[in-house]
């Protein structure tokens, strides 16, 4: 093997390294880069995925009162107040649409962190409340993922000279390649307590989790908030008027 074609070969491990596909003309490059961005089209409908809520394990106890709870008042505790106010009223709106009584209980308290039993059962009575339901955020988490599905198409070209004293030659490649996008997201693990407001006596728990990224925030609300609907309802806590639970347009 000659010296050029040595160039040559190392040339290309250079630009395989780098995930890239070489092309070997003007008209190649062009089709080359129009069937990559086809391609990251389709991968980005295909590949889109939205956030994850579920609840992992619901427990009735023995303390729950024999009659349903008629109206609920809901407490979020959470990093952030706009995070609970927008728990609070989503899972309030929830529970209303469907035939149960329920107040976001910042519109009565706006530091519900510092309330004791006491202050909650006054505030309960306050709202004509016979349960009160209290979500708080047990554990939380952040990862940071790539994903080519959601990188971008980057060109580059690589070349080298070689000059002797009677010649000087030039070897030029160029290609396309994808750079993976990176993607935030956050998880916790929740937990979600049903009070008798008149005993005081924990009539209901549940266990869930949830991930997604800072923009799916309201859609973790609204679907916990739905989840959390039909869970009381399967465990006998409360009678919704309806099974169908439409997403909202945020």
């Amino acid at each position: 093997m000659n010296t050029e074609q040595s160039e040559i070969t190392e040339l290309q491990k250079i630009v395989a390294k780098r995930t890239f596909y070489p092309g070997m003309s003007h008209r190649t490059l062009r089709r080359g880069v129009t069937k990559m961005f086809l391609w990251l089209l389709v991968a980005a409908l295909l590949c889109s995925c939205s956030a994850i809520v579920k609840i992992n394990e619901t427990e009735k106890t023995s303390e729950a009162p024999p009659t349903k709870f008629q109206k609920i008042l809901v407490v979020g505790i959470t990093p952030s107040p706009n995070l609970r106010h927008s728990f609070e009223n989503i899972f309030a709106e929830t529970l209303n649409d469907h035939g149960v009584g329920a107040v976001a209980s910042h519109t009565l308290v706006s530091d519900i962190r510092k309330a004791d039993e006491s202050q909650l059962e006054a505030v309960a009575r306050q709202a004509g409340a016979d349960g009160v339901i209290i979500t708080r955020v047990l554990s939380h988490s952040e990862h940071t993922s790539y994903k080519l599905s959601t990188g971008h198409v980057e060109y580059r070209s690589v070349s080298e000279t070689t000059t002797t004293a009677n010649s000087s030659t030039t070897i030029s490649m160029s290609g396309v390649g994808i750079v993976a996008g990176e993607m935030d997201s956050e998880g916790a693990t929740l937990q979600t307590h049903l009070f008798d407001a008149s005993s005081r006596k924990l009539a209901w728990t549940a266990m869930s989790s949830a991930a997604g990224s800072d923009n799916d925030q309201i859609y973790v609300c609204w679907k916990l908030s739905e989840l959390l609907t039909k869970a009381l309802s399967k465990d006998d806590l409360v009678e919704i008027n309806s099974t169908e639970f439409k997403i909202p347009s945020f």
